[in-house]
């Protein structure tokens, strides 16, 4: 996510796939690259859907409040068109897959984000409570409601809202990197 202090906000997710382009032009650089031109939101994403085939899968979502102008566009899946679309006023959940899609998890948060927003009614919404409680959930889909991208097991450690990794793999490369997370945590605060 970037946002710039005169309105304008990008929102990128990976998208969850097995192969990916070994050389591919990096997604990370999206959000800030549409934060330094001055083009509208539909102008950034239809000269991205131009060359939207070198990165790798992404969902990027492009708003300017200024202009009322929110879009959304995907490279995936592979071998479809890229669109670009409106995004309509309302609640809409982005996951590694496209926007609004049914996976458990998204429609589990667009759910509990509306009984929160009922809760508050037209009174103050307190987002930081809000995304504590919601964020936190470490509950696993049932595995016949996973989308099939990927091994069950796998997926089924993705599909809860808060996501927990604790795989053999992912201590090996903790370790490699001798990551210091107490360290880590104080940078990203400061």
């Amino acid at each position: 996510m970037a946002c710039s202090r005169d309105g304008r906000v990008a929102f990128l997710t990976n998208v969850l796939e097995l192969h990916s382009i070994p050389k591919a032009k990096s997604r990370g650089e999206l959000p800030v690259l549409f934060l330094l031109s001055s083009k509208s939101p539909r102008e950034f994403a239809e000269g991205l859907a131009k060359e939207a085939h070198c990165y790798n899968g992404f969902n990027l979502i492009l708003s300017d409040i200024s202009l009322n102008t929110m879009v959304y566009i995907s490279n995936r899946p592979k071998g479809e068109a890229v669109v670009v679309q409106d995004v309509s006023p309302g609640l809409h959940v982005l996951s590694n897959a496209k926007l609004d899609s049914p996976w458990p998890k998204a429609q589990k948060l667009g759910q509990g984000f509306k009984e929160q927003l009922v809760k508050y009614g037209e009174g103050e919404v307190r987002v930081k409570e809000i995304a504590k409680k919601l964020m936190r959930d470490r509950v696993k889909a049932d595995k016949n409601r996973l989308p099939g991208i990927c091994p069950v097991d796998w997926e089924l450690g993705l599909s809860s809202i808060f996501v927990e990794v604790d795989t053999p793999l992912v201590k090996t490369i903790i370790n490699l990197y001798a990551f210091d997370c107490s360290r880590y945590e104080n940078k990203t605060r400061t």
